[in-house]
């Protein structure tokens, strides 16, 4: 048997690999058990954040997670609205550098802070905080953080890609990846 998140992955399998559908298994994400278990914390203190309004971004620095178009759209963000921050955590895979690289060309680092790696149990006082989750990646079909977002009341922009209409149905604001206007 073969467990997928939705049916837009089981399609992609049988696409991909041909294999039986009836051996494939739709089983959703559901909301991680660390963030039901984990309590609010002052995250202001604990990451050195100034105490603004913050757009949070918690994935890993891959070049499909789309962290350039995030930071070109927080720039136009910034021409309107000057008392907010992004606030990105995730480790380096492939595309910190670049990430860094525009965000000093646009001479935005003071409003940018990259965390690095943050511990699970820390992410429900970011949800919990931040004005809105941006989940700009180009992959699904299904992710976690979304669902994540959802569970603490976080609103969430989010790419409309794969299966994450369904998955957000109508608690998000969809929008092109491929676009940062």
């Amino acid at each position: 048997a073969i467990l997928v998140d939705s049916n837009i992955g089981k399609n992609h399998v049988i696409d991909s690999y041909k294999v039986n559908k009836n051996k494939i298994f739709v089983c959703e994400f559901e909301v991680p058990e660390y963030l039901k278990r984990s309590k609010i914390f002052n995250i202001y203190k604990k990451y050195n954040l100034p105490k603004k309004k913050f757009i949070f971004y918690p994935a890993q620095f891959w070049q499909h997670k789309n962290h350039i178009n995030l930071i070109k759209a927080f720039n136009l963000v910034l021409k309107k609205i000057k008392n907010i921050n992004l606030v990105l955590v995730g480790v380096d895979k492939n595309n910190l550098t670049q990430t860094k690289n525009i965000i000093q060309e646009l001479k935005i680092e003071k409003y940018v802070y990259i965390l690095g790696y943050i511990k699970n149990e820390h992410m429900r006082s970011f949800f919990k905080k931040a004005e809105v989750l941006s989940f700009v990646s180009h992959c699904g079909p299904t992710n976690i953080p979304p669902l994540e977002a959802m569970y603490c009341g976080c609103p969430i922009i989010c790419s409309n890609v794969y299966g994450m209409k369904k998955q957000l149905d109508g608690s998000g604001l969809l929008i092109n990846p491929n676009s940062y206007l």
